[in-house]
């Protein structure tokens, strides 16, 4: 069950821009939208506070644990730094005496919980001093027993424990509630910095996923400058070079920024309000009215400071139409998502791009540049990737297979219809086939049936380089970009934005 509300979330967003109550309220948005991704992933926010505890044990300590400095005895704490900890930690004593006045409570527990709560309620108090641990006395058997006890590794895992119950609700509290500010807990004392480290070791995780390729690269750099600068940017490339992996990997990598909505085919509003509801996290059911769905995605999308990245953009144009049919997604994206400010980028490939989008125009007149006019010239993704990044990609996917029968995987990618897609067909078919005849690992048998039975070469004459010499494997790109190349585009004619590893050239198929 998830506890953060996507609507509560921007709400409270929306309310301390309105009245500056937060010094940074960017980056407690992207805190907060990072916490409430993590409520949406299995196990929702106590998974990620266990995460967060396996990834930086050493913030989860009581603020009297680092106000008393390092151990002062051979790794442990003292007496003294002890009893400084745990007169801060002073339980009850009325609701431990009631809990020892039970049945079952009779005699030593053998709970290290218990006992400790025990000995802070009867033994430890403001005036308890080191001297008070010395003699045959009750209280200075169980203080000397305690100091053996109750150091400095249970301490860590007793605050670990508390946190564990305690901290996801906080976090929920914190992402909607405006009373509840980000800050600081005893049992976690750097909170806002521990959450700013996640979302840097997050990004970095995920970002490892892919290789860095020229398609990539550009995709990633994009996305930044479409989000920053809060320009609505383009982008087109061929479906075999890694461009919608590129741009979920992103996407992922940055939950506090941006999400990914994937636009359905049709023209039904209310598929079309669910894909943004899917990508917000916003609640909903089959029986949930369009119009109500409908407005909690604008209050998110307006209010929210989120990115918005459509992928299968295409899927804007309506999918049946006559001569009077309006462009209502386009209309609405203009409107809600452009007009508002709100950052957005758009992927589609060359082919589907330019072709729904003209004979949509042919056939209702639709004056194109009331779309095309707000955004930023289309960025054309490069269609040959150098051998060594495809090399990458491959081993990314596949370490067990040996570096030479990756380089044959990606030779024989090159010259075949799927590109990339094959390297990934192929390379789960050298898995199976190595299960299928028990070997530990794919072998040179394996990844070459794989490559004949998934790798169909393309038909025509194999990859030529830029120099004109026939080349078995693709030639790298010339660094020969110019900014002054770009050109702002029409329906039949686009530039490409140049990359530090290409040279511009016309996308096939869309220059005239």
């Amino acid at each position: 069950m998830n506890t953060v509300n996507p609507q509560s979330v921007a709400s409270k967003i929306k309310a301390l821009r309105e009245s500056s109550a937060v010094a940074d309220v960017e980056m407690f948005s992207r805190q907060a939208w990072f916490i409430q991704a993590a409520d949406l992933r299995p196990g929702g926010l106590p998974a990620f506070v266990k995460q967060l505890i396996s990834a930086a044990p050493e913030h989860f300590q009581f603020s009297a644990m680092i106000e008393a400095g390092r151990p002062e005895d051979s790794g442990r704490y003292s007496l003294r730094q002890c009893l400084g900890i745990w007169k801060t930690l002073t339980f009850n004593k009325k609701t431990v005496a009631n809990q020892l006045m039970r049945p079952e409570a009779t005699g030593p527990s053998g709970d290290d919980t218990r006992d400790f709560e025990d000995l802070l309620a009867f033994f430890v108090d403001r005036k308890t001093t080191v001297e008070d641990a010395t003699g045959d006395k009750p209280q200075a058997m169980a203080l000397r027993n305690a100091l053996a006890r109750f150091n400095l590794d249970y301490l860590k895992l007793e605050c670990q424990q508390i946190a564990q119950s305690k901290l996801p609700s906080l976090l929920s509290d914190i992402c909607q509630h405006e009373s509840t500010h980000l800050a600081g807990t005893s049992y976690c004392p750097a909170l806002p910095a521990l959450l700013t480290e996640q979302i840097v070791r997050h990004a970095t995780a995920t970002r490892v996923q892919l290789a860095d390729t020229v398609v990539t690269k550009t995709v990633f750099r994009e996305l930044e400058f479409a989000c920053s600068e809060r320009v609505p940017v383009p982008i087109v490339g061929e479906s075999r070079f890694g461009k919608t992996q590129s741009v979920k990997v992103w996407c992922d990598a940055n939950p506090g920024r941006a999400r990914l909505v994937t636009v359905p085919d049709g023209n039904r509003e209310v598929d079309f309000m669910r894909a943004h509801a899917d990508a917000f996290g916003i609640d909903y059911n089959p029986s949930t009215p369009a119009p109500i769905l409908k407005d909690k995605v604008e209050f998110v999308l307006r209010h929210s400071g989120l990115m918005a990245v459509y992928d299968e953009a295409h899927y804007l144009v309506p999918s049946s139409y006559h001569k009077a049919t309006p462009p209502r997604r386009i209309n609405w994206v203009r409107s809600k998502v452009m007009d508002q400010g709100v950052p957005c980028a758009f992927f589609a490939t060359p082919q589907s791009h330019r072709q729904t989008l003209e004979k949509y125009v042919t056939t209702t007149g639709y004056r194109v540049e009331q779309w095309l006019g707000r955004m930023a010239p289309p960025v054309i993704l490069p269609d040959l990737i150098p051998f060594e990044q495809i090399v990458a990609v491959a081993k990314i996917h596949f370490p067990e297979i040996a570096d030479v029968l990756l380089e044959e995987l990606a030779d024989r990618s090159i010259n075949s219809e799927g590109y990339l897609k094959y390297i990934d067909m192929a390379g789960r078919r050298s898995r199976f086939l190595a299960r299928e005849r028990n070997h530990a690992v794919p072998t040179k048998s394996d990844v070459l049936d794989a490559i004949e039975e998934m790798m169909p070469p393309a038909p025509g004459p194999r990859v030529v380089s830029d120099c004109g010499e026939a080349a078995p494997l693709v030639a790298e790109r010339h660094c020969n970009s110019s900014a002054s190349a770009r050109q702002f585009a029409t329906i039949e004619q686009f530039s490409r934005r140049g990359t530090d590893t290409g040279r511009l050239l016309p996308a096939p198929a869309l220059v005239t």
